[in-house]
């Protein structure tokens, strides 16, 4: 049998406009005069041009290859004009999916491909350091260039089910990343933390027992781990997380539609060695939507439902304030006070997520 080919070509931009992204000193959320570390204003912009055949052999085999091509283009305004400039970079991105249907039902899958991860502007071209604005080394120059973009190539195997009320796909996957890097919460910097692996399995749910009700539920787990630990600091990837739970369910009926989701974020390891983690948290959110007609629907959206007290991102690292300058054992401390050489003190810095929010969408279309 001639097999069939269904050959796809596009192209896309994507440009991100930060106008200000800033670094302060703060007491209690307000900025201390002349406390303005980094404002600086980034322009990010992906092109992108991409091509792939699917190749139907037989009733059973598909055979996916595809080519992508980006080039970005990132640029920064920074607050100390030494630490503003441009770098654009392209990479060639290969990726391949084998798909064999054993039944109507079922079918196992194989995925590669290779992708990249864009590095924050300010670690490529910054030659000083935002808080001290003195160079990170004699020569000007970073002490760790940091590359505008970083290669990633992944591996997936799965298996899925499907029939007019289940669908079920279970996968494992790999992904090796060139680089990783480690944010430094104090200075507002970056540094490159080395290649790393990381390996993991997803269980995706859909049941739609009637035609009007949907429930989906998506557990993942996953481990990050550096390939090398040159420094014997650990080989544990800081922020890495290794459990997510999504579970929600679904009412879409001709005049109005209702939808609950839970989301949980297991506990993130925030140091290489392993023995500090950030709490988990778990969030609810609902949406509520009137079709009022073919045209125009009102939609309410409640984020955070119970108003869970939980954090966007925790950071642990050695910071000191004027309660740490206060106390005398941490003030002669020459290992912690950063006036005598010292690191500060080690502690969990963290952004509070979004409190209960309410928002109210009125939408219109074809008018």
């Amino acid at each position: 049998m001639t097999p069939r080919t269904e050959t796809t070509v596009g192209i896309g931009v994507r440009n991100d406009n930060v106008a200000v992204n800033g670094l302060y000193l703060t007491n209690s959320r307000n900025h201390l005069p002349g406390g303005t570390l980094s404002n600086d204003h980034i322009v990010l912009r992906d092109s992108s041009a991409y091509a792939q055949s699917r190749i139907q052999v037989g009733s059973k085999l598909r055979v996916t290859p595809g080519l992508r091509l980006d080039i970005v283009n990132q640029s920064v305004g920074a607050f100390d004009p030494a630490n503003s400039g441009k770098a654009t970079e392209a990479l060639l991105l290969p990726k391949f999916a084998l798909a064999y249907a054993s039944s109507p039902h079922e079918e196992f899958y194989l995925d590669f491909g290779e992708s990249f991860h864009s590095n924050d502007v300010r670690g490529v071209i910054g030659v000083d350091d935002p808080q001290t604005h003195a160079p990170f080394d004699p020569t000007g120059a970073p002490t760790q260039f940091n590359s505008p973009l970083t290669r990633g190539s992944g591996e997936e195997i799965g298996y899925r089910y499907s029939s007019p009320k289940i669908t079920t796909t279970f996968s494992a996957f790999q992904l090796l990343l060139a680089n990783e890097l480690i944010f430094d919460g104090d200075h507002g910097t970056t540094s490159v933390g080395g290649p790393d692996v990381r390996r993991g399995v997803e269980l995706s749910n859909f049941y739609t027992p009637a035609n009007w009700l949907t429930f989906d539920a998506d557990l993942a787990t996953t481990t990050a781990r550096f390939i090398a630990d040159p420094l014997h600091q650990g080989t544990g990837v800081p922020e890495s997380l290794a459990g997510v739970v999504s579970l929600g369910a679904t009412v879409d009926e001709p005049r109005y539609a209702a939808s609950l989701r839970m989301r949980y974020f297991g506990p993130r390891q925030l140091d290489q060695v392993g023995d500090v983690k950030s709490p988990p948290s778990t969030t609810f959110n609902t949406q509520l939507t009137s079709k009022m007609n073919k045209h125009t629907s009102l939609t309410l959206d409640v984020f955070n439902i119970f108003n869970a007290n939980t954090a966007d991102v925790t950071y642990y690292y050695g910071s000191w304030t004027k309660q740490d300058a206060a106390n005398p054992t941490l003030a002669n401390d020459m290992t912690v006070n950063p006036a005598l050489g010292g690191a500060g003190v080690n502690d969990f810095h963290f952004h509070p997520s979004q409190a209960r929010t309410v928002r109210l969408t009125l939408s219109t279309a074809g008018l």
